[in-house]
């Protein structure tokens, strides 16, 4: 079989979630050619899943001596190492990654969104304020900003943001833009409960932003297929 082939195998059970199963064919993929670049990022993030952490730090390893500037794998090996406590290697990978790409907005909310994760708030606004300059209707990226200024205790400036975001989501609705499935629950910005009382209008539940980047624009993971990918990495984690 074509090594393509037990990629594009592989590939299909990843997305069902069957990491084990697919390991075992990018396995294959790889006897066929040891340096296939896709099979070796693919099964890096496999392993993370397992979790076998040791095992996906190797294959990222070589994928990152076959293609040592690409942000991609560095934006997933760094999201890796945030799940080992390796905050310090972590951030080091997303900083070489948006500076690889310092023109792509979502660098910048990648980092951002594991930047408030481990508590530097004021980073994350900086992240998505940068990320939005770049791309101003980027309702992810304003959402979850105006979850961190809540948390900062800036509630207008959050206020403002929340309308922002919720006016781009009325906007594709208005124009027939079909979200992913949700629930009620899901359409609220979701986030850690914030330092001030949040207004009425969105009523905060114990978690984290992860449900908004799921349900958010059809038109925006049609353009940005990585950053979706990324957040649904993201999403098992969280939930563990």
């Amino acid at each position: 079989m074509d090594v393509n082939k037990y990629y594009q195998k592989a590939t299909q059970l990843f997305e069902n979630q069957d990491y084990a199963n697919s390991i075992s064919w990018l396995d294959k993929a790889l006897t066929k050619n040891p340096d296939h670049l896709p099979s070796l990022h693919k099964r890096a993030l496999a392993k993370a899943k397992l979790p076998d952490y040791e095992g996906s730090m190797q294959d990222f390893e070589k994928a990152l001596l076959l293609a040592p500037d690409n942000a991609v794998i560095l934006s997933d090996r760094a999201l890796v190492y945030h799940f080992m406590g390796e905050p310090d290697k972590s951030m080091a990978d997303f900083d070489k990654a948006v500076a690889l790409e310092p023109d792509n907005g979502y660098r910048y909310a990648s980092r951002a969104f594991i930047k408030d994760r481990i508590g530097d708030l004021q980073g994350a606004l900086e992240d998505y304020n940068k990320a939005i300059a770049l791309d101003p209707e980027d309702a992810i990226s304003i959402n979850n900003r105006g979850m961190v200024e809540e948390k900062m205790g800036y509630a207008d400036q959050a206020k403002k943001s929340f309308q922002r975001a919720d006016e781009l989501a009325s906007i594709l609705d208005n124009n027939d833009i079909v979200y992913a499935s949700k629930t009620k629950a899901e359409t609220d910005h979701t986030a850690t409960p914030p330092p001030v009382s949040p207004s009425p209008a969105h009523k905060k539940e114990k978690g984290v932003s992860i449900q908004r980047y799921l349900t958010t624009l059809k038109e925006i993971f049609t353009q940005k297929k990585e950053f979706n990918a990324f957040i649904g990495f993201c999403k098992s984690f969280f939930k563990r």
